[in-house]
């Protein structure tokens, strides 16, 4: 059995953990791939979204953390 998730939170909104921390918990789990996702930036509720400062920082580490874990762990960024 493969085991994934596609939608799964961090610290950069209303999640506990760091990227890194989800990573490693995925990876101790046996999981295959974990999609990471945060709520985008809106103008109507802007404490539940990312800022453009929080969005840039989001995916410039994910973005690391995707390769710095390669062959280990398919990780997917998202927004929603």
């Amino acid at each position: 059995m493969l085991l994934s998730t596609p939608h799964a939170h961090t610290r950069y909104v209303d999640g506990k953990g760091t990227p890194l921390e989800m990573a490693e918990a995925a990876i101790a789990k046996g999981f295959h791939s974990l999609g990471l996702s945060e709520h985008g930036r809106q103008t109507f509720d802007a404490i539940y979204g990312l800022s453009p400062e929080s969005e840039r920082a989001y995916i410039a580490e994910v973005s690391a953390l995707k390769a710095q874990l390669a062959g280990r762990l398919r990780l997917w960024l998202g927004v929603e």
